[in-house]
């Protein structure tokens, strides 16, 4: 009996020793700081592409009085995770991911891109001339992607879901190139994205479908953003003229303007069946 009650004790503090430093991880998480957070999936990590994130981040952070802190995660899943864990304050989130905010309705909506083409590409020495001729092929995209979806759903509709290899990879750099080191026979891609590209490069693809449209990137706030702070941010994002660096990140992905966003066209953009979209 002795023991017995001797045990009690010990498994109470073990307990305790386990549990407290979890609940402290907790509780930072949850803490809302001077510091304006935002999380990022790893498109590219140039100078170039930083030298506009940056600012643009800046800008967000100015026009609420806080502090800029940038932070990279490995695909959308990691960013948009991390982001629902509120270790982030803001993110940026493709059509695709947007089941997973949604069932959050601390996280809210500020504003969109519009959206962007999908395109199935291929090198111009390839055979490859229609989506027909994907049966046995593999195929790059990437993973959690917008692009993935509609290129799941296409395939589906054309009975090749099962008769083509998609191989997913972090960002759209890995996709084009697995298809110049020719591990991958053609790819699905946002259109806008060949831009980035060098001249060299990008004439040797060639375009062979267009696959439908996405609904853009979904710019989120997280809890540690008030109402009014969220206001401020969509105007600093959707004034006329907006500010020079907000401009430079939105030229530099092709984006066209940012555009205002209500909870009817995330609705919309959840529900969206791209194998009926032509």
């Amino acid at each position: 009996m002795y023991k017995s009650r001797l045990k009690q004790p010990l498994l109470w503090v073990l307990a305790l020793v386990l549990f407290v430093p979890h609940l402290a991880l907790a509780q930072a998480q949850t803490q809302c700081t001077d510091t304006l957070r935002l999380t990022v999936s790893t498109v590219k990590r140039s100078e170039d592409y930083l030298s506009v994130i940056k600012p643009f981040l800046a800008t967000m952070a100015e026009s609420l009085g806080k502090k800029p802190q940038l932070f990279f995660t490995d695909g959308w899943s990691a960013s948009v995770h991390g982001f629902s864990q509120n270790s982030a304050d803001l993110v940026l989130v493709p059509q695709s991911m947007l089941n997973v905010v949604h069932a959050k309705p601390e996280l809210r909506p500020v504003i969109r891109t519009p959206g962007a083409r999908v395109l199935l590409i291929t090198e111009k020495s390839s055979t490859i001339r229609s989506m027909e001729q994907l049966r046995d092929k593999k195929v790059g995209t990437v993973r959690d992607s917008t692009e993935a979806m509609i290129a799941q759903q296409r395939l589906s509709q054309a009975g090749l879901l099962e008769a083509v290899e998609l191989s997913s990879v972090v960002s759209p750099s890995d996709v084009y190139m697995g298809l110049f080191q020719d591990r991958f026979d053609a790819a699905f891609v946002i259109g806008e994205s060949m831009d980035w590209l060098q001249p060299t490069f990008r004439e040797k693809l060639v375009q062979v479908a267009e696959m439908g449209r996405t609904n853009g990137l979904f710019l989120y706030a997280g809890s540690c953003v008030s109402d009014a702070q969220l206001k401020t941010l969509e105007q600093a994002l959707l004034s006329n003229p907006v500010d020079e660096r907000v401009t430079r990140f939105i030229e530099h992905f092709n984006f066209g303007r940012f555009v205002a966003i209500s909870p009817g066209d995330v609705e919309k953009a959840l529900k969206q069946d791209f194998s009926s979209d032509q």
